[in-house]
């Protein structure tokens, strides 16, 4: 009989939503087997790219061909997953005229132009924001929305709306993202004093898995799970121990087994936001958001990286080659891109450095999805994630080629492995209702500012 996620939380509590993604994945939903939920991943990274690097080389076609290559490119961190990635060349930005990263930042997932440069900022819904209502019902949360390192208040922070326009606000230190995910699994400290399995841990490390340790052992024995689905449960565990442990190294440790100590802490001082602890701070968010959508907290996450116009991270932890000397980008990204106007040195080479680590970041974010098995495929093939951009070329701040890749089968809607070149410059609109319907809402016949959709679908 299918046992569901309310019938887990009144039987074993909060630690039940360790399990649930499990217990719910054996159960079938047909009658071929089991259909794991579709979800969607936004990676925004604003300024664009220098388009001399980034497109492959050769000519459109399939992966499997070797029609195109990579190699040398701001894509070739992505080489491994060529199979799983679409790279459509041609689609332009359709945005209103005022400043571009405004424009494009409050554009790129409404498909509507900026309303105002004060808040509300937007004309309309973005796709994150709906879809989350649609695909994620039922869940813990709606959407994950993360941000890393956005300092300044200006349109361009924001890619995120509700239904009147108004900004969605990011979660932006991983120690109150990882709190806000999994504080449910401490449970309400109730009952008289710390919990057996909290008394066990009293001598060692504290962490959430140790609340709810002897839970989870009884629901695996009472919800009848084999060696594969342990695996799993076991391989989940290891990841949330791997975030604690980056966690603690710059934020405060859990020492205590006391249940009440623990919540002093997921509420306590958080993680440094520093231009410093930028690497490390993007890292937690991508292994927090794959977390997140295996555990099926959610089905829809986003996540913005710096912001265009002002205010950008020096990307210190980056070294380029002047004349056969390592030397630090001092730099953000989108004053490089402005190099001549911003006295940036050799800027065109940083911009090489630069572009190829962003992206490396979003094939660090695909292989992760790939390593969650699902029971019809991985994570990855039951999601549709995109890099996105408000601008094409940073520094010409270009509306035309688009720097978007499209990674994942959107659970067996979309085919992948190729290189396309588009005609006729279809406007993103297009792509974003793409991905509803992809996504199995096809019912939605257009999206974003009026006829801005209706040249069709491009995937």
């Amino acid at each position: 009989m299918p046992v569901s996620r309310r019938d887990l939380l009144l039987r074993f509590g909060p630690a039940a939503l360790l399990v649930w993604p499990i217990v719910r994945s054996a159960q079938p939903t047909h009658a071929g087997g089991s259909i794991s939920p579709r979800r969607f991943i936004t990676f925004f990274s604003s300024s664009g790219v220098h388009q001399p690097f980034f497109w492959p080389t050769g000519n459109p076609g399939t992966a499997a061909s070797s029609s195109y290559d990579v190699t040398g490119t701001s894509l070739e961190g992505l080489a491994p997953h060529l199979d799983d990635i679409i790279i459509p060349r041609g689609i332009r930005i359709n945005r209103g005229g005022n400043d571009s990263h405004n424009e494009g930042s409050c554009s790129i997932l409404t498909g509507r132009d900026q309303r105002a440069e004060s808040s509300p900022y937007a004309e309309g819904e973005s796709l994150d924001n709906y879809l989350g209502k649609e695909l994620s019902a039922g869940q813990p949360f709606e959407s994950l929305l993360m941000g890393t390192r956005l300092q300044c208040t200006r349109p361009s922070m924001y890619i995120s709306f509700d239904e009147n326009g108004v900004e969605n606000e990011y979660l932006q230190n991983p120690f109150d993202i990882y709190n806000s995910l999994f504080a449910p699994l401490v449970g309400d400290c109730q009952g008289g004093g710390p919990s057996p399995e909290l008394l066990a841990a009293r001598d060692r490390r504290m962490s959430v898995l140790d609340v709810v340790s002897e839970r989870t052992s009884v629901m695996q024995a009472r919800c009848g799970m084999g060696q594969a689905q342990s695996q799993k449960l076991e391989r989940m565990a290891e990841s949330i121990r791997s975030i604690e442990q980056v966690l603690d190294s710059i934020g405060d440790p859990v020492t205590s087994a006391n249940c009440e100590d623990v919540r002093d802490v997921m509420t306590g001082e958080p993680v440094d936001n520093t231009d410093a602890n930028y690497p490390t701070i993007l890292k937690l968010h991508i292994d927090l958001m794959v977390l997140a959508l295996e555990l099926d907290f959610t089905r829809v996450a986003t996540i913005s990286l710096s912001l265009g116009g002002s205010c950008g991270a020096p990307m210190t932890w980056l070294q380029w080659d002047n004349n056969g000397s390592l030397e630090t980008i001092d730099s953000g990204h989108h004053s490089t891109t402005h190099g001549l106007q911003r006295n940036v040195e050799n800027h065109i080479e940083k911009l090489r450095i630069i572009d190829r680590w962003n992206f490396d970041q979003f094939a660090y974010l695909v292989g992760k999805l790939k390593e969650v098995e699902e029971e019809d495929g991985t994570l990855l093939d039951n999601s549709i994630a995109w890099y996105a951009s408000d601008v094409a070329d940073g520094g010409a701040h270009s509306t035309n080629d688009m720097p978007f890749i499209v990674a994942g089968r959107g659970g067996g809607s979309l085919e992948t492995g190729y290189y396309a070149q588009l005609e006729g410059n279809p406007n993103h609109q297009q792509l974003l209702l793409s991905f509803i319907h992809k996504l199995g809402l096809t019912e939605v016949t257009s999206w974003g500012k009026p006829g801005a959709s209706d040249g069709g679908l491009i995937l």
